[in-house]
């Protein structure tokens, strides 16, 4: 098989800039950012048939590849009911013209073979530079375990919540404080994410029956779906996401389970699990016609609460304070772009609610 280095024969054009990137070394490496939208072709005077293949130089970091083909996630809108990720394929290696974006910093050679039906292979690269925000910042603060509280609100509903309720005062589940900046090249927009699962129960006394009932939002694909907005945090979905400059944003704890038939009081138990995770943001501005650049993660976090509240009967009283526990918030350096299927109940939506157990006298409630 011959193998020979070709510049004359075949080049790499960048689409969006209309240049030719290719040899290495000719005008320097080309400079990008994470999240820009890439799209390069092989040219040259190679015979019809001849098989492609691409080379892209990305980093593996926890396992999350640095480069992708696509990802659903490109404007901070309400209509993000699902975020995918679709993977650099094969099949995407082969073609002519080839579109990515970068997640993760990288310096290295982007390179193709063109092989001709007589086995001889053409062969070129371009040098690439991809930069990344720096986020010198992310610091999560819990609102700690005391902030579980349960009771009765003025309409007479049971609830059993982390934090304030909505559009009140009061200790949050989760804040943080973050600073970062863009490459001084590039100038883009951050923005924060986050998606819950969430699982929640009831036990009531029903007559001479015991009825156990669960709201499992777990259970749609991927079992993460995106949290709604709570009173001034910056979701994604927010018009404006907010600006990084040494700001503290605060994320609210979920909404209160509302449970049916605790005005009459009916309720022994309730109780709720629930995980989050959450990820700043970084989306570069369009620096070329056509491009339609997307978010990517620099920061991922995790955190969770646990609660249940329970009495011996319906004539008996509730406990004052709940069983709660929060485990202590938990971030780090990702290049992983976060997926969900759906968006979060609202108000724990009664059409989720589904019986799980029902029969005459005690049965086990948790």
């Amino acid at each position: 098989m011959a193998s020979r280095q070709t510049p004359g024969e075949i080049v790499i054009r960048d689409l969006f800039t209309g240049e030719i990137v290719s040899p290495p070394g000719a005008g320097g490496a080309t400079v990008k950012v994470v999240g820009q939208h890439v799209r390069l072709a092989v040219e040259g005077a190679f015979p019809e048939g001849a098989a492609i293949r691409w080379r892209i130089p990305r980093n593996d970091t926890d396992g999350a590849p640095g480069a992708v083909e696509g990802y659903s996630v490109r404007s901070p809108t309400a209509r993000c009911e699902r975020a995918a990720v679709s993977p650099l394929t094969d099949a995407a290696l082969r073609r002519p013209v080839i579109e990515f974006y970068w997640t993760d910093a990288v310096a290295g050679a982007v390179a193709v073979s063109v092989t001709a039906p007589d086995t001889t292979v053409f062969t070129t690269s371009a040098a690439f530079e991809v930069k990344r925000p720096t986020c010198s910042e992310f610091q999560l603060h819990a609102a700690g375990a005391e902030a579980i509280t349960s009771g009765t609100d003025g309409d007479g509903r049971f609830f059993l919540r982390y934090g304030a309720p909505r559009h009140s005062p009061g200790p949050r589940g989760l804040s943080f404080s973050v600073t970062a900046s863009a490459p001084a090249e590039f100038a883009g927009r951050f923005g924060v994410v986050q998606t819950v699962r969430a699982v929640r129960g009831e036990t009531v006394q029903l007559g001479t029956h015991l009825r156990r009932r669960e709201w499992d939002d777990s259970a749609r694909p991927g079992g993460f779906a995106l949290d709604r907005p709570e009173g001034t945090t910056p979701f994604l979905d927010d018009a404006t996401p907010f600006a990084v400059a040494g700001e503290t944003v605060f994320l609210a704890g979920s909404c209160s389970p509302t449970r049916v038939g605790d005005a009459a009081g009916q309720g022994l138990r309730y109780d709720a699990d629930e995980q989050y995770r959450g990820a700043l943001l970084f989306q570069p501005h369009r620096q070329n016609e056509g491009e339609q650049n997307v978010f990517v993660t620099l920061r991922e976090y995790e955190w969770a609460w646990r609660g249940d509240v329970e009495r011996p009967a319906t004539d008996a009283p509730w406990p004052t304070i709940p069983n709660r526990e929060a485990p202590a918030p938990a971030e780090r350096n990702s290049v992983r772009l976060p997926v969900w299927e759906g968006r979060a109940g609202e108000e724990c939506d009664p059409a989720g609610w589904a019986t799980v157990d029902s029969r005459p006298g005690p049965f086990g409630a948790g």
